[in-house]
């Protein structure tokens, strides 16, 4: 069909795809999680500067057609085993803070450690509110959240 334009394929971001992306970046995992930090930045002031809503507003969406079917089938089970021993279950994640929130609530944690958007007049500017969760600074985050709420660390358990 002349004319038409381009045809667009059908593409889902695996795993697989964004260590693919992420190495493409730069060979350190750590210079790679800035770098993608600076493309997703001008990504989100794009989308600002075209009007787009923040999103938070399609974290529901995103939430049940993404995340959701890539859930591990025993996580629910998981969790509540934790809760049911009397652990706090606490998600810490690189992610943005509104779409862990939803996960959190779905599994059952109690708390989320995560990225959090500037939002301005309803758009996202683009910017990750500090602290940024990413590297050490993420390790140090985990380290104060369980000082904040009286746990020792050697009595944690971290799963990826």
């Amino acid at each position: 069909m002349a004319g038409s334009g381009p045809v667009r394929k059908a593409w889902n971001l695996t795993e697989h795809s964004l260590h693919g992306l992420l190495a493409f970046l730069d060979p350190d995992p750590n210079r790679a999680a800035e770098q993608y930090e600076k493309v997703r930045e001008k990504l989100t002031r794009l989308f600002e500067w075209r009007g787009c809503i923040p999103g938070a507003e399609y974290a529901d969406e995103t939430f049940d057609r993404v995340m959701k079917p890539k859930i591990y089938p025993g996580a629910k089970d998981l969790v509540k085993n934790c809760l049911d021993r009397g652990h706090d279950v606490v998600l810490v994640s690189g992610a943005l803070d509104f779409l862990m929130a939803l996960l959190a609530r779905h599994l059952g944690a109690t708390g989320v450690i995560a990225n959090r958007l500037e939002i301005k007049d309803r758009f996202a500017t683009g910017k990750l509110l500090r602290p940024v969760v990413a590297g050490p600074e993420k390790a140090r985050l985990v380290r104060e959240h369980a000082r904040a709420h009286g746990h020792e660390l050697d009595e944690c358990f971290a799963y990826s």
